[in-house]
C-alpha cells in the first residue's frame, strides 16, 4: 500500500540512553507523533507484549508471522516457512537454511 510505505518513510527512530540504562528491569519506549498542525503528541510504553518477561504464545507468534508476511508470501509457503523457523535448533549448516529462506521469499519459485 504506498499510502503506508509514504507514511513509513516518515518515521524517526531515536535511542534514549535512559531506557537502555533501565534494561532489562524496566523495558519502554516513547512514541512521539508530530501532528501536521505542529502539536505533539506523546506516550510511553513499558514490558511490550512479546518481551521475554511478557511473552508471546506460540499461537499469537505465528498469527504475528502470517500477519506480518500475508503480502510477501502465499499461505501454503507461510506454513512451510513457519514450520522450517521452529526447528531452527536443528539446522547445522547456516549457509543451507540461508539458501532455503531466500529461495522460498523468491516469487518465481512459487
Amino acid at each position: 500500500d504506498p499510502s503506508i510505505l509514504a507514511l513509513a518513510r516518515k518515521i524517526q527512530l531515536h535511542e534514549e540512553p535512559a531506557f537502555n540504562r533501565d534494561y532489562p528491569e524496566r523495558i519502554q519506549c516513547e512514541v512521539r507523533v508530530e501532528m501536521q498542525n505542529g502539536q505533539v503528541r506523546s506516550t510511553r510504553y513499558q514490558l511490550v507484549h512479546g518481551d521475554h518477561q511478557f511473552a508471546m504464545s506460540d499461537q499469537e507468534l505465528e498469527a504475528k508471522f502470517r500477519w506480518l508476511g500475508e503480502d510477501l508470501l502465499p499461505p501454503a509457503r507461510a506454513s512451510d516457512l513457519m514450520a522450517r523457523i521452529w526447528q531452527i535448533d536443528q539446522i547445522t549448516n547456516i549457509n543451507d537454511f540461508m539458501t532455503l529462506l531466500q529461495s522460498m521469499l523468491n516469487p518465481r519459485q512459487w
